[in-house]
């Protein structure tokens, strides 16, 4: 879906998670008050999904960031037989043509190579959120903020998808028939459910290799943000 109000030539593919119109005011900690300031008046450090992947924060470590894995089991049957052509399918298998086909043991992994991403929360809870730091701000208008976050990075390498949305708590593994976990880069395990995560995610262009976490430019946000602690 393309934001009208966009200056052309950008072009914006976005999914919106509609249970974020529930949620306003988000989020977002810091350690340093410098940095809660800096992010006020427009200057967001954003990182990447990589970046999570390899961090040493044990706290904050996810090596299976925006990653899926699935295992089919067994499956016998033909082209047309739903149940068979599913499993193939969830396991990467073209049954053009199969008949009386095996497939057995077979793994299959979706996986977001990289992206930017920025994580924000619906809890100002101090106490709960001490792992990111004690410094708050307060985000009170979070479409704008996305809207900022896919033009500052729009603007200096080329995008596909733009996506926002609650992050749903649950396992990212899944076998046979069972239900998909969610929406790819945002599924994280229960034991990171206390964090109340809403995260922007800039997808790049396939080909665009190599992101680093850094500042961007969003411009004023000062009638937008306010630190609350």
């Amino acid at each position: 879906m393309a934001i009208p109000f966009l200056p052309e030539p950008v072009r914006i593919k976005t999914r919106n998670d509609p249970r974020l119109a529930g949620f306003h005011p988000l989020y977002r900690f810091f350690d340093d008050a410098g940095h809660a300031a800096d992010f006020c008046r427009g200057a967001v450090f954003v990182t990447t999904l990589e970046k999570c992947r390899k961090t040493e924060d044990a706290a904050r470590a996810d090596t299976d960031e925006a990653t899926h894995r699935y295992s089919g089991g067994t499956a016998i049957g033909s082209e047309g037989d739903p149940y068979f052509e599913e499993i193939a399918q969830r396991s990467g298998i073209d049954t053009r043509g199969a008949r009386n086909w095996t497939i057995s043991d077979n793994r299959n992994s979706q996986r977001i190579h990289d992206a930017y991403l920025l994580c924000l929360t619906t809890r100002c809870d101090q106490e709960a959120m001490a792992k990111f730091g004690k410094h708050c701000v307060e985000i009170r208008t979070p479409k704008d903020l996305f809207f900022r976050m896919v033009l500052a990075v729009s603007s200096q390498i080329s995008t596909t998808v733009h996506a926002a949305g609650l992050v749903d708590y649950r396992e990212r593994t899944y076998a046979g028939m069972d239900p998909e976990p969610g929406q790819l880069g945002f599924v994280k395990p229960m034991r990171y459910s206390g964090e109340s995560e809403v995260r922007f995610l800039v997808l790049p262009e396939q080909g665009v290799h190599s992101l680093q976490p850094k500042v961007f430019e969003f411009g004023d946000m000062s009638g937008d943000c306010v630190q609350v602690r």
